[in-house]
């Protein structure tokens, strides 16, 4: 049964890459403007304003061709975060294998779920402002 699992587990994590490798092969290719298939953001379309995730399709592919200026003028939140990101899943993944001991939890924490929300939240707001719209995408 074990094996079975195990398996499974593989199996999982295989159509997990290549789906990942798929949708960057697919942002590579085609870029967001300037093609049909990929989905509007309903929060702009319904108010003219930018959430917090607009421009991030973009930037992405941007990134892919390593346009990081352009990529940045799209979505900064997005650019700063990303490199935060891989270095704290390295790291959670790193410290326990070498040595033997889990990490604080630091993503499913109560004070991390709710300092992302408010930076998005700020994030939001300030994008939307004059004084701000360096911001916007």
């Amino acid at each position: 049964m074990d094996n079975v699992k195990a398996g499974i587990r593989v199996t999982n994590r295989l159509a997990f890459g290549l789906a990942a490798m798929a949708v960057v092969a697919l942002l590579y290719f085609f870029a967001p403007d300037q093609s049909v298939f990929y989905p509007r953001c309903l929060f702009h379309s319904l108010t003219g304003m930018n959430c917090p995730f607009c421009g991030g399709l973009r930037a992405t592919h941007q990134l892919l061709h390593g346009n990081f200026e352009a990529a940045f003028a799209l979505n900064p939140l997005f650019i700063l975060a990303l490199p935060l990101f891989f270095i704290f899943v390295s790291v959670s993944k790193i410290v326990p294998a070498t040595t033997g001991k889990k990490l604080f939890n630091f993503v499913s924490s109560r004070f991390s779920i709710w300092l992302f929300v408010v930076v998005i939240i700020i994030f939001a707001v300030l994008r939307n402002t004059p004084a701000f719209s360096w911001m916007a995408p």
